[in-house]
């Protein structure tokens, strides 16, 4: 996910979508449990957020 970020990436939707769906694409890689699935992207998405903000 590093190398997918680029510097404005917390200010532009349509670069946030894009890493939305690729995050979404790993726990089903993975053989994640789909009931939490949902939780973990979440999870993901605010730590991608707080560091970020670094």
């Amino acid at each position: 996910m590093h190398k997918n970020l680029g510097v404005d990436w917390l200010s532009r939707e349509p670069v946030r979508a894009k890493l939305r769906s690729r995050v979404r694409r790993l726990p089903a890689r993975f053989n994640y449990p789909p009931e939490e699935e949902r939780a973990a992207v979440d999870l993901v998405i605010k730590q991608m957020e707080a560091f970020a903000n670094e």
